[in-house]
């Protein structure tokens, strides 16, 4: 019987893998270019002096470098440098003391996870169009995102109702 179960557990699994993300039916359709302004809050600023955009300060300032970013990773990656690093880090740190003052635990996840916790956290290789990378010679796969390592942190155990809520704000 278990044999018929692995079987038919593939076959669920190979088909359930074929079907797309559903969408809220709230969201509208369409492109990028296609954006549908929902809501807006409070006026824009006005400013007494001409704006600059966040490209011409921060070339200025010496806060980003283009260049070697495009050279090492490609287009529009980019080096944050000098207080741009201090502003990104000050900026995680207000989010982490937000968070944790709502009761949730800081965890600094895993960068790598087993393509089962990938799987079984909905972030399922799709063909060619995969975002999922696995290093080659190991049963691993890179993650961009926190919430694959943090649900895989509560991967093949049952949780007591009196455990919840679980609050991690996952780096």
């Amino acid at each position: 019987i278990e044999a018929k179960l692995g079987t038919a557990r593939e076959a669920l699994d190979a088909a359930a893998s074929g079907l797309p993300n559903y969408l809220h039916p709230s969201v509208p359709e369409g492109g990028e270019e296609d954006f549908a302004l929902l809501s807006t809050w409070g006026e824009p600023t006005k400013f007494d002096f001409e704006p600059r955009d966040h490209l011409e300060i921060g070339e200025k300032l010496d806060l980003f470098d283009f260049e070697s970013g495009a050279k090492v990773a490609g287009a529009k990656f980019y080096y944050l440098k000098n207080e741009a690093v201090l502003l990104e880090l000050a900026l995680q740190r207000f989010a982490l003391d937000r968070a944790m003052d709502a009761g949730f635990t800081p965890i600094l996840t895993p960068d790598l996870a087993r393509p089962a916790i990938l799987e079984g956290t909905g972030f399922n290789p799709r063909g060619e169009e995969s975002q999922v990378y696995s290093i080659e010679g190991h049963d691993l796969c890179l993650v961009g995102t926190a919430e694959i390592t943090l649900g895989g942190m509560q991967a093949d155990r049952l949780i007591d109702e009196d455990e919840l809520p679980i609050k991690h704000a996952g780096l």
